[in-house]
């Protein structure tokens, strides 16, 4: 059988679109027939309960068989009483008049339970409409909600190595070091000791990278007698980000290195790199005059 080889062609977006957000609107549809205090109540002193009423009534009745079909789909009572019996000394005025009236039953009909569903599904649309304007390229397959073809992948059993080439969803660098310059850069960057802590781009947003391709960089201690180095690793959105303190601005982890050999003074350069793999960015640094790897790490791939 032919192996078939899959490569990212944009970049990966995501909205609050899950589906927590469709309980959310069930949640919104109930307050308007019990109160929305009598709700917040009941999360208050019995979250329990309400979770009772989302998980075992809600997802398993309702919401997990919702094919959107009228035609097969049959009205669904919510027994408050049964799901949640202490939401009822909560609900007040007009509200707890209506529920007595109907015995504290409410019924879910089509319309209903499609109106849950239509904001996270609106938003899925426009997602999905946004990629294929945005691809250059033929696309041959989309995946969704899942977050990765790679987790596709292992999902249906099928070999992760078919994952060849992803579009990267962040620019990825580390916090670097230099000295001051006047003139170039702000007097508020500057330290007291004349230095300045800039962001240091290593991979850029949306750049089509093979698994396994590796971003680097050569850094020297700054203080001859260093006797450590800290790489801290930021990712971000914003392209034109300079500094690693600017909103938008998220820390990856860090990885810390020891330099003994102060007898070189500055003349210590290290290797920092990022590769990107199938499921996971490793940091590397790596010692340049002899090749001895300082120390790695791996961090999850946000995808």
């Amino acid at each position: 059988m032919e192996k078939i080889f899959l490569y990212e062609i944009t970049e990966r977006v995501g909205d609050l679109c899950g589906s927590t957000f469709v309980d959310k609107e069930f949640l919104h549809w109930l307050g308007r027939k019990v109160g929305f205090q009598a709700l917040e109540k009941l999360k208050l002193f019995n979250y329990r309960q309400m979770q009772h009423l989302i998980q075992q009534f809600f997802c398993l009745l309702v919401k997990f068989k919702f094919k959107g079909d009228p035609t097969k789909f049959r009205t669904v009572k919510l027994i408050l009483n049964r799901y949640c019996p202490d939401l009822q000394q909560y609900v007040t005025g007009e509200y707890k008049q209506q529920m007595e009236e109907a015995e504290w039953i409410i019924k879910l009909d089509f319309e209903s339970v499609k109106r849950m569903f239509d904001p996270a599904i609106n938003k899925v649309i426009k997602l999905i409409d946004g990629q294929l304007n945005e691809a250059r390229e033929r696309c041959s397959a989309m995946f969704l909600p899942i977050a990765a073809v790679v987790r596709v992948a292992i999902t249906y059993g099928l070999d992760v190595e078919i994952v060849q080439e992803r579009v990267l969803k962040w620019n990825y660098g580390i916090e670097a070091c230099r000295t001051w310059v006047a003139g170039k850069d702000k007097k508020n960057r500057k330290t007291s000791d004349g230095l300045i802590f800039y962001f240091y781009k290593l991979a850029q947003r949306r750049t089509k990278v093979e698994v396994d391709r590796k971003f680097s960089g050569e850094f020297c201690p700054v203080r001859e007698n260093q006797t450590s180095i800290v790489f801290k690793i930021y990712y971000t959105r914003n392209d034109l980000g300079k500094y690693c303190n600017e909103p938008g601005m998220k820390l990856l982890g860090t990885l810390r290195i020891n330099t003994p050999d102060t007898h070189l003074g500055l003349n210590r350069p290290v290797e920092f790199s990022l590769t990107f793999a199938k499921m996971e960015i490793k940091a590397t640094s790596r010692n340049k005059r002899n090749g001895k790897i300082y120390d790695e790490t791996t961090f999850e791939l946000d995808i």
